[in-house]
């Protein structure tokens, strides 16, 4: 983050962590995104990361079924 990249691609970035570091990771990657107009791309699992997000596009059986 420190050469603040125009896009920022996240595979499960809280997958292994606890709710309070996650909500951590997830407000880190909203800042980046306002501060310095950063794309952020996140693949999760979890609802409460997704929650975070300003769009979320929906997979099934390798089909986008919302978005």
């Amino acid at each position: 983050m420190a050469i603040e990249p125009s896009i920022v691609f996240a595979d499960e970035p809280t997958g292994s962590l606890d709710s309070v570091n996650a909500g951590l990771v997830m407000s880190e990657l909203v800042s980046v995104a306002a501060e310095n107009g950063t794309a952020v791309f996140v693949v999760t699992h979890d609802v409460a990361t997704a929650a975070v997000a300003g769009r979320c596009v929906t997979l099934s059986d390798g089909r986008v079924v919302e978005g």
